[in-house]
């Protein structure tokens, strides 16, 4: 289940700004045709536009912070896999340098 969260996190704000973007689209439309009912086309279109335009900005705000917290999640993983061969690396190189110190003070 938590295997590759953030591939999940990221194809979820996938889906969720495309489903965004279409009901963004839907809502101004729906708001235009019924402003055009009464015979306001002009407002209805501004306001059509306007609500679409505010839907879609809001939803994207919740999707650009959920990408950016998988990108987080992914950065963080592969910093770690770099410290851990960081670490093993500089334990080698330690204990080597600790031999030779021993090699040295031997003679």
């Amino acid at each position: 289940m938590f295997n590759q969260s953030e591939k999940k996190l990221k194809t979820w704000a996938t889906i969720q700004g495309m489903f965004f973007s279409v009901v963004a689209i839907v809502l101004g439309a729906v708001i235009y045709s019924a402003a055009a009912a009464t015979d306001n086309n002009a407002v209805g279109l501004l306001l059509g536009v306007i609500v679409a335009v505010v839907v879609w900005f809001l939803s994207m705000l919740s999707v650009w912070t959920l990408y950016s917290f998988a990108d987080l999640v992914e950065y963080t993983k592969a910093n770690n896999e770099i410290l851990a061969s960081m670490d093993s690396t500089l334990g080698q190189i330690a204990d080597c340098l600790s031999t030779g110190e021993n090699n040295e003070n031997a003679e």
